[in-house]
């Protein structure tokens, strides 16, 4: 006997990526696992984002991936301080308040290296401190003082 011919389609199990952009690292995670898919690579970069908090993601949040399908992260390590060094005081306070810290009152230092600009920061440049953090520069003056001091020009 005869029988009809049936087509049948098998495809494999896709599962929903979670929009996991702002969340914490712990949170991100555990929803990507529960979704059926896996943690990819994890790249620490700083940004001007809570540390810990995912910035980006390979997968977009709601779209359909193949279920065990690893989903890479990329995670905040918070700000990092930012280098104002031979910038203007008033330039240095912006990029300093922009980049989420305190601008501190600016300090001199009467060495004539390169007078009205930047010559110090602290904490130091490129080190990663909670938004917030107080960050103070030292700027060069030239200015002659009674018994000395002000060196020479440069």
């Amino acid at each position: 006997q005869g029988g009809s011919l049936i087509a049948l389609t098998v495809s494999a199990p896709h599962s929903t990526v979670p929009p996991v952009i702002g969340a914490a690292e712990s949170s991100a995670r555990q929803s990507i696992t529960v979704a059926g898919l896996t943690v990819g690579a994890v790249t620490r970069v700083n940004n001007i984002a809570a540390a810990g908090n995912v910035i980006g993601q390979s997968l977009a949040g709601g779209s359909l991936a193949l279920t065990g399908a690893p989903v890479a992260l990329t995670v905040s390590l918070g700000p990092a301080i930012p280098n104002v060094l031979d910038d203007d005081p008033t330039t240095a306070g912006n990029v300093i308040r922009n980049a989420g810290y305190v601008f501190g009152t600016p300090q001199s230092q009467n060495d004539c290296k390169a007078p009205g600009l930047v010559e110090m920061v602290d904490p130091q440049v490129g080190t990663t401190k909670p938004p917030g953090t107080v960050v103070t520069v030292t700027v060069s003056t030239c200015a002659r003082t009674p018994g000395g001091g002000g060196g020479v020009p440069k």
